[in-house]
């Protein structure tokens, strides 16, 4: 390496400078392409994200807080599923921070901080948000329609029907 050095500062000045603005200009690239990766990254997290609270929503929307043979106990398996497999994950980042607890605190803070993200997930499955279930009952079956759309890409036919339902119930009767 110092051989390389020295044989580059024999060089002309003018080349020298030629060879260190190419440098430049290649950590910058390299950069660049870092930070880009980690934006695309940053937005299918939170896009990942957004599409669970939809999730959420409409599970809790459509299933569990509408009566019905079916609707109700799927919707608690659908939920139930979620928080499952979330609580899992959790123990089992809680079962690693114990056994590697004792070979460093680092590794013992690391596995409990997983666990404890896990556990927070889980139990946001359990809580609904207050505003979803403070809405009259054909703005509710809109807003399901809006999460299958956006969800699935299309309103299930189900849907349709307790739309139409309550839009013929709303509407003034003629005499």
């Amino acid at each position: 390496m110092t051989k390389l050095w020295d044989a580059i500062t024999q060089w002309p000045v003018i080349i020298q400078g030629a060879l260190g603005s190419a440098v430049f200009w290649l950590i910058l690239e390299v950069i660049r392409h870092i930070i880009g990766q980690v934006q695309q990254r940053i937005k299918a997290q939170t896009n990942r994200a957004k599409r669970d609270v939809l999730t959420r929503e409409y599970i809790y929307k459509k299933y569990t807080s509408h009566d019905g043979l079916a609707y109700y106990p799927q919707g608690y398996f659908l939920t139930f599923s979620r928080v499952l497999k979330f609580f899992l994950i959790g123990m089992m980042f809680f079962a690693i921070a114990l056994f590697a607890g004792g070979i460093t605190p680092l590794f013992l803070s690391i596995g409990l901080i997983g666990a404890i993200y896990y556990f927070s997930k889980a139990l946001s499955w359990l809580i609904p948000d207050r505003g979803w279930h403070s809405q009259k009952t054909l703005q509710h079956w809109a807003r399901i329609a809006d999460l299958e759309q956006v969800l699935f890409g299309e309103v299930m036919e189900d849907t349709r029907e307790f739309i139409a339902k309550w839009q013929d119930k709303d509407q003034p009767k003629d005499k």
